[in-house]
């Protein structure tokens, strides 16, 4: 049993056209094609996926991700690499928007009753999580954020 190229991709929120691609780049080919031409794919071509879309949702590119090869030591062992590294990034996200929402809180609080805010006597709070180095490369591809300047560096 296989389940059809269409049914794949909308369980796994990719695109007929996406799944053709990491097919024709090497990194996911069908279980089968059926005498209509259609792709069919299995469980394990299905775990294969489910291990692209979450190294994609981890930021991994492509070409890294093919550089994994599909037959793995142990699929066990790679999901758990998978899941610590995820619950890392749930962990920094969740420190981020904590001192994010600290920093709401105290302006909201300082605007409401004109007192200075909280943060500024420890200035290093409004810092609490935000490592630079980790996003340099998030921000130089986000709209609007270190764009280079006539001379060649950031603005």
């Amino acid at each position: 049993m296989g389940w059809p190229i269409a049914q794949v991709a909308r369980m796994s929120g990719v695109t007929a056209r996406t799944l053709r691609h990491y097919d024709e780049i090497g990194l996911l080919s069908p279980a089968r094609i059926g005498t209509n031409g259609h792709r069919y794919y299995e469980e394990p071509q299905l775990l294969r996926l489910q291990q692209i879309l979450v190294l994609r949702a981890l930021d991994v590119g492509l070409p890294d991700i093919g550089r994994i090869p599909a037959q793995q030591i142990d699929e066990v062992d790679a999901l758990r690499g998978h899941h610590r590294r995820l619950l890392a990034e749930r962990d920094r996200l969740e420190a981020l928007a904590g001192t994010v929402s600290r920093t709401i809180v105290e302006l909201e609080q300082s605007r409401k009753d004109g007192t200075p805010m909280t943060a500024v006597n420890r200035p290093e709070n409004l810092f609490e999580s935000i490592r630079p180095s980790q996003y340099q490369e998030a921000c130089a591809t986000f709209p609007g954020m270190l764009r280079k300047s006539p001379g060649g560096s950031p603005r």
